[in-house]
């Protein structure tokens, strides 16, 4: 069975109206407890629901909007999914989800890595360096650095932030890889494998 945008867009209101009727169920509960008279409560009612209108027919359009993998400004639709990272996947015609594939950069040589990379394969058969960014702005920021050849890499934290407490951390052996966190302050290995051929 496919999946019909109109059938999305009626699932959608069908949820919005269920949550909206247990919304009201839990004020006028809330609204009772607190002394105000029923026609107070309608009104309080009344002016909640038309703002949740409000924003559910702006959310509605940009929910389907997403859902077709584009989003609407002004007079024109920007795609949101980009075909390389990002992948749109239905499962059994009903679960959408949306799946980041990481970035995937090849160095041979010394350089600086960004808050864009995310992995990054060191190809070379020489000695370089890797100089991570600086640490207090790549906050939970993960990057997964392997050497794919027979080189050494140095991975270089900026200023004065360590590896695990040290200076740096090498990857001396082929298929050698390590995973590293920041936390604001320092980096912290998550992960490492020995490598080998």
């Amino acid at each position: 069975m496919k999946i019909v945008r109109d059938d999305l867009f009626n699932r959608l209101k069908n949820d919005i109206f269920a949550l909206q009727q247990e919304i009201e169920s839990r004020l006028r509960n809330m609204f009772g407890k607190a002394g105000k008279t029923e026609k107070e409560i309608d009104n309080e009612i009344n002016g909640i629901k038309s703002e949740i209108d409000q924003t559910t027919a702006k959310w509605t359009g940009a929910f389907i909007d997403t859902i077709a993998g584009r989003i609407k400004k002004g007079d024109g639709y920007y795609d949101l999914v980009d075909s390389v990272n990002t992948k749109v996947i239905v499962d059994n015609d009903t679960n959408i989800k949306i799946t980041v594939c990481p970035s995937i950069k090849t160095v041979q040589e010394s350089t600086n890595i960004t808050l864009n990379d995310e992995i990054i394969l060191v190809d070379t058969i020489t000695t370089v360096t890797l100089t991570l960014p600086d640490v207090t702005t790549a906050q939970s920021k993960l990057f997964v650095i392997k050497n794919i050849n027979t080189g050494t890499v140095t991975i270089q934290p900026s200023g004065t932030a360590t590896i695990d407490g040290r200076p740096n951390f090498i990857l001396n052996t082929k298929n050698q890889s390590v995973t590293i966190v920041s936390d604001k302050t320092n980096w912290y290995i998550i992960g490492y494998y020995l490598g080998g051929v």
